[in-house]
């Protein structure tokens, strides 16, 4: 059987890289001492034939500037980083190293202001509100969601769970209307705040039938347009609104959802207020707003 042997470059980045962890100027000075010994190795090699390979390049991109931030050149060393971007590149290490450079030399304000999100960038919009919150204490909350936010425009949506952990009630609605929010999520939360914020709670209920309507969330079924009104209905009997308002509104948008083909509204209207199926397309229903017949008898989102 052949004898696999481990890429010797491969094994001094990664030692390099464990010894960095706790000893950084150790581990810099082996950089360059590594960098020293492969550079007359690099020379006899006809780079035409492809021969140095990528490991190579990776571990001179990769050393180089733990080299120089161990060196105290904190900005040759970011410059380093940020020059070896490309197609493929790590753009999310890339950003963590050069954050981490700022953060050991004390600029907090400019790492936060250059890397935060990008660097911390992780698998929800909560997740990555909360560790960033968790590395800068120091900013205020409602700055690093705005900021969270706008790094994905068109995709505002994404942070109504970060907008409502938060406590920003009033913000999460407005995120929520801006662009595609997770029906499910919305429903959800109107469940959960229907006695706590029964303001809230009904306007995320309301979003989340509207964007059922307008074609939001993934394998939607009657199911969950019957679990937001129901909530809807719950945070309307704790805010002491009229049941035959808020009906109004719902009636309002049935109509409109029932020409995409992707839930039965027929049976669902039926069951819930009564309506009967339309014969005719209808224009996307618009985001709750003060025009609204529910605007007479709660308070608006712009309100909470």
């Amino acid at each position: 059987m052949e004898v696999q042997h481990a890429n010797p470059t491969h094994q001094a980045l990664a030692e390099i890289k464990a010894v960095a962890k706790k000893e950084p100027v150790l581990a810099a000075e082996g950089a360059v001492l590594y960098l020293e010994k492969l550079a007359p190795a690099i020379e006899q090699v006809d780079s035409s034939s492809g021969s140095i390979g990528s490991a190579v390049n990776r571990a001179i991109e990769a050393l180089v500037p733990k080299a120089l931030a161990a060196a105290g050149k904190s900005a040759e060393a970011i410059r380093y980083a940020e020059d070896s971007k490309g197609l493929n590149a790590p753009l999310t290490a890339i950003a963590a190293f050069c954050e981490g450079v700022l953060l050991d030399e004390g600029f907090a304000d400019e790492a936060y202001m250059r890397y935060a999100v990008q660097a911390t960038y992780t698998t929800t919009n909560l997740a990555t509100f909360k560790a960033v919150v968790k590395k800068y204490p120091h900013m205020p909350k409602e700055t690093i969601l705005r900021d969270l936010v706008a790094s994905q425009p068109g995709q505002a949506g994404k942070s109504f769970a970060a907008a409502k952990y938060a406590g920003f009630f009033e913000l999460a609605i407005e995120l929520a209307n801006r662009s595609p929010s997770d029906p499910r999520t919305l429903i959800r939360a109107s469940r959960d705040f229907a006695v706590e914020r029964p303001e809230f709670a009904m306007a995320a209920g309301m979003t989340a039938l509207r964007g059922i309507a307008n074609g939001w969330g993934y394998d939607i079924t009657g199911v969950d347009v019957l679990d937001a009104y129901a909530a809807v209905m719950a945070a309307a009997g704790a805010a002491g609104v009229d049941e035959t308002v808020v009906k109004v509104d719902v009636r309002a948008m049935i109509p409109a959802s029932c020409s995409g083909g992707r839930i039965s509204w027929t049976s669902v209207g039926a069951a819930v207020i009564g309506v009967k199926h339309p014969r005719h397309r209808q224009e996307a229903v618009p985001p709750l707003s003060v025009s609204s017949s529910l605007a007479t008898e709660y308070q608006s989102v712009s309100k909470l």
